[in-house]
C-alpha cells in the first residue's frame, strides 16, 4: 500500500466485521510456503506430459486442478520452469511467486462457508489488497451448495 496508516485500520475493520481479528505480521506464515507458481490450461496436456515438463523445469510438483496443471517449484527455480513451460510451448495462465498452504483447513458447513467466501471476496475486493492467500477448502459438493 502506498498509505500504511489508511490500510491498516481498513483491513483491521474488515476482519471485526466478519468476526475476526487482525494478527501481528508473520502470525500466519508457518501456514504458508513460498512456491513459484505456474498454472497451466490442462487442454491436451497429458499427465505424462505435464510429469516431463515439470521435471525440465525444477518443479517440486505438479497437479490437476480442475480444468489446469499447476507447477510448484522453490522460488530459485522460476525461471527455468518458465523457461521449460515455454520450450513445451505451455503458456501459463498465471505464473509466478506465491504463499501456498502447507496444509488445507476444510469447510463442510454451508452457513461458515458463505462468511468465509464472502470475507475472503470482500479482501480481494479492497483496492490496497493485491494477493489474497488462505488455507480455506471448500469441498465441491458444499460448493454447488452455494450456487
Amino acid at each position: 500500500t502506498d498509505n500504511r496508516h489508511r490500510t491498516a485500520p481498513e483491513m483491521r475493520k474488515l476482519f471485526e466485521k466478519h468476526g475476526g481479528a487482525l494478527a501481528a505480521t508473520g502470525a500466519c506464515s508457518y501456514l504458508f510456503a513460498t512456491k513459484a507458481r505456474c498454472v497451466v490450461p490442462a487442454a491436451g496436456v497429458t499427465e505424462e506430459r505435464a510429469m516431463e515438463v515439470a521435471m525440465e523445469g525444477g518443479a517440486d510438483d505438479v497437479t490437476r486442478e480442475g480444468d489446469a496443471w499447476v507447477f510448484l517449484a522453490a522460488p530459485p527455480q522460476f525461471v527455468p520452469l518458465r523457461q521449460a513451460l515455454e520450450k513445451a510451448k505451455l503458456k501459463p495462465s498465471e505464473a509466478g511467486v506465491a504463499q501456498v498452504p502447507t496444509s488445507l483447513t476444510e469447510v463442510r458447513d454451508l452457513e461458515v462457508a458463505k462468511k468465509v467466501l464472502a470475507f475472503l471476496d470482500e479482501l480481494d475486493d479492497h483496492d490496497d489488497v493485491q494477493n489474497v492467500w488462505s488455507t480455506v477448502d471448500v469441498p465441491d459438493d458444499v460448493a454447488r451448495q452455494l450456487g
